[in-house]
């Protein structure tokens, strides 16, 4: 009895999981990203407007949350990346983070 109680509950909780994983899933903005046979080439991108840049500019931040690191070796304007600027950007994951290839104000 208590075997039959315990797997009860354990499918339980995990019903619970995932509905509140596909929930919180819902209330977060996608991330638009492209993947075109271009953008297989080139990397992902990324479309959004500026919601901040941190004082260094080597990181951008996008309304919908995601981040974006710009490297030193990439040549962009720091006076055009400012907050309300829509961009495109192509990046490629390094270490869990979208690490910028190129980046296009729009």
């Amino acid at each position: 009895m208590k075997q039959v109680f315990a797997v009860g509950l354990a499918v339980l909780m995990a019903a619970s999981m995932v509905t509140a994983s596909m929930a919180q899933s819902k209330d977060q903005p996608a991330l638009k990203t492209e993947q075109t046979p271009k953008a297989d080439k080139m990397g992902p991108s990324v479309t959004g407007k500026i919601k901040s840049v941190d004082p260094s500019g080597s990181m951008v931040m996008l309304e919908d949350g995601t981040q974006l690191t710009i490297p030193k070796s990439l040549k962009v304007s720091k006076a055009e990346l400012k907050a309300g600027t829509m961009i495109l950007a192509r990046f490629e994951e390094k270490g869990g983070q979208k690490v910028v290839t190129s980046i296009e104000v729009k």
